[in-house]
């Protein structure tokens, strides 16, 4: 048999029973919840493993932000199946109209877009650009139907009660987004050792490499 042919996950009830005959008994409840929480992966090498390991990220991100799109009021469950799959197109630019795209998830993300155009700015923010987001952000929220908000018009439309609704509106999205970025570091924590082998790696073979060309 051909060892990428197994499933592991097949054989964790055995891998259960094989520790708990070694460990007793009372220690099943301890070994089965370790064994459950262990990343597997039957990549042979570091370049393997770091493209898995962008790929499980890359599907909790989807699956976050269709997750924060619920949670505004947004039924998102006809188009999208499987994190797995890229995003249906609609869906796709819905969520960049929101929060820049997937990636708006990740706690690191530096680009103020969507609801992210009223996050806290630094010094070296561009205040223009992050004004024309907002701008942009406000007309999608309010349709077509609407008339356009401008650069012009735009500072007599914040002291109006619709902008009030609306900036509201958008906090309450500001604090799910937070929530589900927090969820998405904690869930990171998980990759943490498998993306330290990975680095160690990558640079043990770069370091290697480079006292190889040294000596030749």
């Amino acid at each position: 048999m051909n060892l990428l042919d197994i499933d592991v996950y097949d054989s964790i009830p055995n891998i259960i029973n094989a520790y708990t005959k070694v460990f007793g008994t009372e220690y099943k409840d301890i070994i089965e919840k370790r064994i459950n929480s262990v990343f597997y992966t039957i990549y042979k090498n570091d370049e393997g493993i770091n493209c898995y390991i962008r790929f499980l990220r890359k599907c909790k991100r989807k699956e976050l932000a269709i997750k924060f799109l619920e949670k505004i009021g947004i039924d998102v469950s006809k188009d999208c199946k499987n994190y797995a799959d890229e995003l249906d197109e609609k869906l796709d630019d819905l969520i960049f109209d929101y929060i820049g795209g997937y990636f708006g998830i990740a706690p690191n993300f530096q680009l103020y877009l969507g609801v992210r155009a009223w996050l806290p700015i630094d010094k070296n923010t561009n205040i223009k650009e992050i004004t024309k987001e907002k701008i942009r952000f406000i007309n999608f929220l309010r349709g077509e139907s609407s008339n356009l908000i401008t650069e012009e018009n735009f500072k007599d439309f914040c002291k109006t009660d619709e902008y009030k609704k609306i900036y509201n509106d958008i906090q309450a999205y500001l604090q799910i987004l937070e929530q589900l970025s927090s969820e998405y570091k904690n869930w990171s924590q998980n990759m943490k050792e498998y993306q330290e082998y990975v680095d160690y790696e990558q640079n043990r073979k770069k370091y290697g490499n480079y006292l190889y060309k040294c000596i030749i």
